[in-house]
């Protein structure tokens, strides 16, 4: 059944707070558990906003209302943004070194690529990397990746490389890899993220860019060759 708690405010060493939140891990002020907040953003960036306050408030049984949602999920963004940005400034700014825990992994994979989405400005390139360690074998034809996670923004390419390596690095000790793949389309500033910041040791051309760049010089190579000299110009 319901389980009611009494956040009873208290105060020590001057200031008021809520011990019961403190333990909980809830943020001061913060008008939801984080097991709610969690379940409002991942509602909210699959639905819309009254779909997902319709369905949330069909899991904890009360009323929410979608704006109420809408600024749970933007608080949440905001708090997210700001923990990595305090992560890539200690390194890049600061130049604090992360930690160093346990050896490191054998292999480390690397992707990021771009995509243009339309906005109220006008189109945006949302930037988007991953990193995997390992491949595990489902069932025959199908292979799940494990140690995956992944990085988006539609900020600047050189904070977007910065944030990627610190995350990555957390995550799966890239530094410390026996090896390192970097796979990606090469155009663009994809070209200059994994000497700045990757450094593999292998680098991959994504299988549909390989197959599509054959076909053109196949076809036509004094094209390719020129579409080539465009790439490393610009």
């Amino acid at each position: 059944g319901e389980l009611r708690f009494s956040r009873w405010q208290t105060v020590r060493e001057g200031r008021y707070g809520y011990p019961l939140d403190e333990a909980l891990g809830i943020p001061a002020r913060d008008p939801c558990s984080p097991w709610v907040r969690q379940m409002a953003a991942h509602l909210a960036q699959a639905h819309p906003f009254r779909q997902a306050a319709a369905l949330l408030g069909r899991m904890i049984g009360c009323f929410v209302d979608h704006r109420r949602l809408r600024g749970w999920a933007q608080t949440s963004g905001r708090r997210l943004r700001g923990a990595w940005e305090r992560k890539r400034a200690s390194l890049f700014r600061d130049g604090e070194l992360p930690v160093e825990e346990g050896p490191g992994p054998r292999i480390v994979s690397t992707s990021a690529d771009g995509t243009f989405i339309h906005s109220r400005d006008g189109p945006i390139e949302v930037k988007l990397g991953m990193w995997w360690t390992g491949v595990r074998a489902e069932r025959p034809g199908r292979h799940l990746l494990q140690g995956r996670g992944f990085y988006a923004t539609a900020g600047d390419a050189e904070a977007f490389g910065q944030t990627f390596y610190v995350l990555a690095e957390e995550a799966t000790g890239l530094s410390r890899a026996q090896e390192v793949l970097f796979v990606a389309d090469g155009a663009g500033w994809l070209a200059d993220l994994p000497g700045d910041r990757i450094a593999p040791t292998a680098y991959q051309l994504d299988h549909f860019h390989g197959k599509l760049r054959i076909r053109e010089v196949a076809k036509d190579p004094e094209r390719a060759a020129r579409w080539w000299a465009f790439v490393a110009e610009h």
